[in-house]
């Protein structure tokens, strides 16, 4: 060696020797920070698999990146469970600028964005240097966090895009450009965050599709329990209605026999208010049941609110204020006028009930509203009363379930049966004490709303005397009562418990003047009846009655000549409806 100064410089031989040891040395570093790595990955991952939220595998990869990296800030974005989505949603956030990041981009947007499509369409890891110079990145992002260096590695199942891993730093950490090491230890802790993040997803599908079927089965059994409820409430109607037909009908012939002005005038009265309301109770039943006949028609609901307001503060106590908000243009649903009037009576009344005596206030609200698949108008009911418990709330639209006293359970059970045969839905929100608030949301109609207010009573001609009319019903009480009434203005009138007895009578060559028959009858009934008599005779008027809605839409026919009444009904209303319709005949032959 030849000195220098003092000093002894290596021979090249020895120089050579040395620069092998040092290179040896960081391979053996390198190697072992592999290991290291390795090691602790090999714990993380045991771990990691064992969580069953988010919140513990977002704490999991947060420990991951800064233990194998330089990289303090790291975050995750997932792909929403829909597959056409446009944004990930941020599930862990580990940065200076978190709460930042969580109220700005906490759903972050992929369309339109360079660098989030390289992300979300390469296999490899999306680096940036420098996001202050490069062109790819959300400016607007990175002037809004300060970002520098930027790494997203896609995680990806097989074909199926799960979301990104991201590190790097902000501010004045300044650019740290990542090692081979660092992204290959990114890209082991994206293989292991990968999986569990698809078998959570696969966990909130499946606790979601379990929910759906759990909602669907509780949809089917409430559909079988309404049907049920239907089948009772059509029969117990049907046979309730025929023996209220009779007790009003006798009580009418009673005024008659002992004279309106008479001592038992006032037990007739209240014998007539008895049937009506027990034959009400019925018809709430087949409301509920949505078994009830509808007339559907445009109604403005703001209109309708209007014009029941003079009844609806006639059955609210003076201490409660009535509030109203109206929308400026028509609310028109198709619906019937009468049974929203039920609805909007059963609740105010139940609102006024739960005020009570004290001071309070109702406000009713008509308002755009938003049903799934259409646009709609809300009802809304709100009432400063003694709310409901989640208890009560959880039954009030079971039928014969109430909380007061001498009450029969049907109300809120019939306005569910009419909002649903609507097409609507119904929502409640309630507390103890913190009032209740009942909306009613129906779909829209573009058509012209009329008043729904009835018209003046068409005065129906007095029937003249004399004529032949068939009474067909299988309820001998009905029966009985007819001729009785029919038999006191001059008709001769000829019974029949069932449809073919009805055809053998028809077969007789007597003009008949009208047939009066059930729809419901043993051996021949409703449609299939009244296209045998049409065969006999195409003109003879036909009055149809039924103690529940009938199943036949006897309104296509399109007959001139036939009509319906429903039961109960009082004598005078079965002589009205036969006047008409006989008179209606009459102008027809002359």
């Amino acid at each position: 060696m030849t000195p220098t100064n003092g000093l002894t410089l290596p021979s090249a031989r020895a120089q050579k020797i040395l620069i092998v040891v040092a290179g040896e040395a960081d391979e053996l570093r390198r190697l072992r920070a592999r290991e290291a790595i390795l090691d602790f990955l090999s714990g993380w991952s045991s771990r990691l698999h064992q969580v069953t939220d988010r919140a513990a595998l977002a704490q999991l990869t947060r420990e991951a990146v800064r233990q194998t990296t330089p990289y303090r800030q790291c975050w995750i974005y997932v792909m929403p469970l829909n597959p056409t989505g446009t944004e990930m949603e941020l599930i862990l956030v580990a940065t200076d600028q978190a709460d930042v990041v969580v109220r700005e981009i906490s759903m972050l947007p992929t369309d339109g964005d360079a660098y989030m499509q390289e992300v979300l369409t390469s296999a490899e890891p999306a680096i940036v240097i420098d996001a202050q110079t490069d062109p790819r990145v959300n400016r607007e992002i990175v002037d809004l966090l300060g970002n520098r260096t930027i790494i997203n590695v896609p995680l990806r199942l097989l074909d199926r895009r799960v979301g990104a891993l991201g590190a790097g730093t902000f501010g004045d950490e300044g650019v740290i450009p990542p090692s081979a090491q660092d992204i290959w230890a990114l890209k082991l802790i994206s293989q292991q965050l990968v999986v569990a993040l698809s078998r959570q997803q696969i966990e909130t599908e499946r606790a979601q599709a379990r929910q759906e079927r759990e909602r669907l089965q509780a949809q089917f059994l409430q559909a079988q329990k309404l049907e049920s409820v239907g089948l009772l409430a059509g029969g117990v109607a049907h046979d309730f209605n025929n023996l209220m037909v009779g007790v009003l009908g006798n009580a009418s012939l009673a005024r008659d026999e002992l004279g309106a002005d008479g001592p038992a005038e006032p037990l007739l009265l209240a014998i007539e208010v008895a049937a009506q309301r027990a034959s009400e109770l019925a018809n709430q039943m087949l409301s509920y049941a949505g078994r009830n006949e509808y007339t559907l028609a445009p109604v403005d609901l703001g209109r309708l609110l209007h014009e029941m307001l003079a009844l609806l503060t006639a059955v609210i106590p003076r201490s409660v204020k009535v509030e109203v908000a109206l929308p400026e243009r028509a609310a028109v649903v198709q619906a019937d006028a009468t049974q929203l009037r039920q609805v909007i009576m059963n609740l105010v009344t139940n609102a006024a009930q739960a005020i009570g005596d004290r001071p309070g206030r109702i406000g009713l609200v008509v308002e755009p509203g938003k049903l799934e698949h259409a646009a709609a108008w809300r009802l809304r009911v709100q009432d400063s009363g003694c709310g409901m418990s989640p208890e009560v709330q959880a039954h009030i639209f079971d039928p014969f379930f109430t909380t007061k006293a001498g009450g029969h359970g049907l109300g809120m059970a019939a306005v569910l049966g009419i909002v649903r045969a609507h097409g609507g839905e119904i929502h409640v929100d309630s507390a103890p004490e913190r009032g209740t608030t009942f909306e009613i949301l129906l779909p829209a109609s573009t058509r012209s709303a009329t008043s729904s207010l009835a018209g003046p009573p068409v005065q129906p001609q007095t029937i003249g005397a004399g004529g032949q009319i068939l009474v067909v019903d299988d309820e001998e009480l009905i029966r009985t009562l007819a001729k009785r009434l029919l038999g006191r203005l001059g008709f001769d009138v000829a019974v029949a418990e069932d449809g073919e007895a009805a055809m053998s009578l028809l077969a007789h060559p007597e003009p008949w003047s009208c047939v009066l028959m059930d729809l419901a009858m043993p051996k021949l009934g409703g449609r299939a009846l009244y296209r045998a008599v049409r065969a006999h005779d195409p003109e003879v008027p036909i009055l149809l009655s039924s103690g529940r809605p009938p199943e036949w839409p006897w309104q296509q026919e399109q007959d001139p000549n036939l009509a319906f009444i429903a039961k109960p009904y009082r004598s005078q209303a079965l002589v009205d409806a036969l006047s008409v319709l006989m008179a209606g005949r009459a102008a027809t032959t002359n």
